[in-house]
């Protein structure tokens, strides 16, 4: 659990420091406060969800459900709790969702990245076998600490997830609607998670053979996608309406 926890870590900090490198120095402090509220509503939404997959193993030990330091936490979970925590600020701070949102998701890249890398370092969510022979298969741990040739699909996962990252910032200043930078990170990190999640081949629960992993990256992309459309949707209905207007 140290490497997981120590990568972690760092990308919860590093996650702060985008934030606040990204609004004024005076405001700098209260946009803190708001990126480690939204830490702790995903923490705590991620272990609430764990719990929840494995009911029936911690109706029977119910003091392991705050025991945390013992790792069990739930990606979905974490992603719901953060959104959770962004709408319980935003009515705080009687400020719209969308600025709120555009202003914390620097949030998302440093996590994102260093959630994989601390899967990989402790072995879980790891990819199928690979043969003795295949070029593209590296050493991975597995949960029962076990190394073998498989797939390398954290490494994957995080490396496209940081190449998205970098063509985002560099586009930014292509943003002309709020909200739009959110929704695409948001939805790249929806593909991103609908791509590799069906790769994986750690145990998990599931239902109608299928991982409960998988259906939450289709629950999450439908609305990433759906919300992405929305957004470009009244920008182009914006733009259309600045035209007309210069022509009349």
């Amino acid at each position: 659990m140290n490497e997981y926890s120590l990568l972690v870590g760092m990308g919860a900090s590093l996650a702060i420091l985008r934030v606040v490198q990204n609004v004024p120095r005076w405001q700098a402090a209260r946009w803190a406060n708001a990126g480690l509220w939204v830490l702790l509503g995903s923490l705590i939404g991620a272990r609430l969800v764990f719990v929840v997959c494995y009911g029936g193993y911690f109706q029977a030990h119910l003091l392991e459900t705050i025991m945390i330091w013992h790792g069990g936490f739930s990606w979905f979970g974490a992603l719901l709790g953060g959104l959770i925590s962004l709408f319980a600020i935003a009515r705080i701070w009687h400020v719209g969702f969308s600025k709120l949102a555009d202003g914390l998701v620097p949030m998302i890249p440093p996590l994102a990245v260093t959630i994989w890398m601390g899967c990989w370092a402790w072995g879980i969510a790891y990819g199928p076998l690979t043969s003795p022979n295949s070029f593209w298969g590296i050493p991975t741990w597995d949960e029962s600490g076990v190394s073998a040739n498989r797939l390398p699909l954290q490494l994957l996962a995080a490396f496209t997830l940081l190449i998205y990252c970098f063509w985002l910032e560099a586009s930014e200043k292509n943003f002309r609607k709020e909200g739009q930078k959110a929704a695409l990170m948001l939805l790249g990190l929806s593909v991103n998670l609908l791509i590799f999640m069906p790769l994986r081949a750690d145990p998990a629960p599931g239902w109608l053979g299928v991982r409960l992993d998988v259906w939450a990256a289709i629950a999450f992309f439908i609305p990433s996608l759906a919300v992405f459309l929305l957004i470009q949707r009244r920008r182009a209905e914006q733009n259309s309406t600045l035209v007309h207007g210069k022509e009349t």
